[in-house]
């Protein structure tokens, strides 16, 4: 019988790092800097609706966050270490948000690179 492939559940950062549309992209790129991260998750409330990427914030002018966000890249709370892998790597991003589609897209925490790749040595 094969192993069931690992999951990501107990790699899952509850501290969400996010920004709303209307956030100003001054404000959003002090926290990106602050918090030492490259994506930032656009929420509505607590459905991922976008992701705001440090590098475009920069290179924006004084607008809201929904002027320069993307279509969200996430993975749902179930993916495996593989899934979850391949989503990063597709997307250039350090980390990624992880959601909960049963419960509307409910942005639940960031799964980061580092702690994927620790998982696939066997270091978690």
């Amino acid at each position: 019988m094969a192993a069931k492939p690992a999951g990501i559940e107990g790699m899952i950062s509850k501290k969400l790092i996010a920004v709303s549309r209307t956030t100003s992209v001054r404000n959003a790129v002090a926290l990106a800097k602050g918090s030492n991260v490259d994506m930032l998750p656009v929420l509505d409330g607590e459905v991922l609706v976008g992701i705001a990427r440090l590098e475009k914030l920069e290179e924006a002018g004084e607008v809201a966050v929904e002027k320069v966000m993307e279509k969200p890249v996430f993975v749902e709370r179930g993916s495996t270490v593989e899934n979850a892998s391949a989503q990063i790597i597709n997307s250039g991003l350090g980390r990624i948000p992880v959601v909960d589609s049963r419960a509307g897209m409910k942005c639940i925490g960031i799964v980061a690179a580092t702690d994927l790749l620790a998982a696939r040595i066997g270091k978690k």
